[in-house]
């Protein structure tokens, strides 16, 4: 397990999506989703970013005669290449947004997207602790049936910011992409000049019914999949959600990507790093719960400056004549850089690890101390110099 604290590598960011000119024809960006299958671009004026066009923002606002892609940009954040991990999920999960645009010197390095995080080691390591049951929306409101019209699916996938919409009855019918509405809107009310620009109007397709675009190719998970499993088709057939059916082939709910990376940040928010355990045989729930809160209320604290990898406490017991255990207590916490590790050992299980935890701790913080002296000297130098 490792770190959100740590800095982004460059196998997460996207360098294959390509930026837009803010000068570019929206009719060819249509095309250009389904050919880099992602669900924005970034705009660029004079090589510097400006924003993002995004399949929601042309679903929003429809497609027209002489439409500037000037018109539909939004702005969603931007970080330099050294943003660390854990600000990128936090900012995608608080803003409900599909991702974030890198940066290097102000020019794009390329996209950090929901599917680029999920199929992260630093997210698939936590995923063991989520539950299925726990992640699926249930309700008519996360379906359509078969009588609705294309222009409530359309406001589906805007309001929930989704890639598709399923069409349920009791059992899945098939699913609407945003991508084939957008490519069918174009193409059924809307005629291409020689020059790519769009003429004619599009409301007439949005009072259509569902099945005129219906796709009968789709995936489904099932009830008694993992987590693991489910993400690994997320992002395997990058789609933002997947319908979970039982073993009759009957719909229970539906899991979205969204969901998954906000019970990862939860997860992550609670228990910063990992603990883990070793020795500890004859010990209850109760005693591991104890030692893990006790590692996260002493060390917690250091882990965002400290990128704290992981701690490990492990406990090794012998017996004596009297029939009592003696316990040895070793705390190692790993960083980046360096491990910081604490002793102790007694008969009383408690009171020994938690003397080993805090020798831990305090090891940590005389370093952390020392960084900052060394930090506050070198200003203090500086002041002196200017």
């Amino acid at each position: 397990m490792q770190s959100f604290s740590h800095l982004l590598e460059d196998d997460i960011i996207n360098n294959d999506i390509i930026s837009l000119p803010i000068d570019e024809n929206v009719s060819r960006i249509i095309t250009l989703f389904s050919e880099y299958n992602t669900s924005f671009f970034p705009v660029v004026r004079n090589q510097r970013y400006v924003g993002v066009v995004s399949l929601w923002g042309l679903l929003k606002r429809g497609i027209y005669r002489k439409l500037k892609i000037s018109s539909i940009i939004e702005r969603i954040p931007s970080f330099p290449i050294d943003v660390s991990f854990e600000r990128v999920l936090r900012t995608t999960v608080k803003n409900r947004i599909p991702g974030i645009v890198v940066t290097r010197n102000g020019k794009v390095e390329g996209i950090i997207s929901q599917n680029d995080l999920l199929k992260n080691d630093k997210v698939k390591t936590r995923l063991h602790a989520v539950r299925v049951r726990g992640l699926l929306k249930h309700g008519n409101e996360y379906f359509l049936n078969v009588n609705d019209r294309i222009g409530k699916a359309k406001n589906f996938l805007i309001k929930n910011i989704l890639e598709e919409v399923y069409v349920v009855n009791k059992q899945i019918k098939g699913i609407i992409t945003a991508t084939s509405m957008l490519e069918k809107v174009y193409t059924f009310s809307i005629r291409r000049s020689k020059r790519g620009e769009v003429a004619g109007r599009t409301e007439d397709i949005f009072s259509e019914k569902v099945y005129r675009i219906l796709d009968s190719s789709y995936r489904v998970g099932r009830i008694d999949f993992p987590v693991t499993q489910v993400a690994s088709m997320l992002c395997s057939y990058n789609i933002s959600s997947l319908p979970v059916v039982n073993n009759e082939g009957m719909v229970e709910g539906i899991i979205t990507r969204y969901n998954i990376l906000r019970s990862i940040f939860r997860e992550f928010k609670r228990k910063p790093f990992p603990v883990f355990i070793k020795g500890l045989y004859e010990g209850t729930d109760y005693v591991r719960k104890f030692i893990e809160r006790k590692v996260y209320e002493n060390i917690g604290s250091y882990s965002k400056k400290a990128r704290i990898l992981e701690v490990y406490v492990v406990i090794r017991a012998s017996e004596k004549s009297s029939g009592k255990n003696l316990y040895r207590v070793s705390v190692n916490i790993n960083l980046d850089k360096s491990v910081h590790s604490g002793f102790s050992e007694g008969w009383n299980l408690i009171t020994v690890c938690l003397e080993a935890i805090k020798d831990a701790a305090f090891s940590l913080s005389k370093t952390r101390k020392r960084i900052k002296k060394k930090r506050l000297d070198r200003e203090r130098i500086r002041h002196i110099v200017l």
